[in-house]
């Protein structure tokens, strides 16, 4: 995260690799900060992951600001959050090792060359797909 000072009363701030989502959140936390005259998202380019919220104020400080729209946006995160581990506790499961329990993946080498795609293709197990006789 990059934040420039733009004149006395604002600043921009540009969030690498970030989804749309996390500069809406904080843009509609900005809107309801005292002291925020303006705070946009200019919505990033489909090939360039690079998110701007910028922030004007009417004086106050805009750094302070964007630090009490954050806190107040993680705090709702966390409400919402607790709220969907009390009401759908089953939905939260472990991540899985591997695609089946008899069965496990283990990480290979990418193939280099042809010559090694055709070598792994030849130890790879080869799966049966016995067909069913039409009825």
């Amino acid at each position: 995260m990059k934040i420039n000072s733009i004149g006395n009363d604002a600043i921009q701030i540009q969030i690498e690799g970030e989804d749309y989502s996390v500069a809406d959140i904080v843009h509609k936390e900005l809107l309801g900060v005292k002291h925020v005259k303006f705070a946009g998202v200019a919505p990033p380019h489909p090939l360039i992951k690079t998110l701007t919220i910028q922030v004007h104020t009417d004086g106050g400080d805009a750094n302070d600001l964007l630090k009490q729209a954050i806190a107040h946006a993680r705090a709702i995160t966390q409400e919402i959050l607790e709220a969907a581990k009390s009401e759908f506790p089953d939905a939260i499961k472990p991540a899985r090792t591997s695609l089946s329990p008899e069965r496990p993946v283990e990480p290979t080498a990418a193939p280099q060359s042809a010559s090694d795609l055709n070598a792994a293709a030849e130890q790879a197990p080869v799966q049966k797909n016995e067909a069913q006789p039409a009825v």
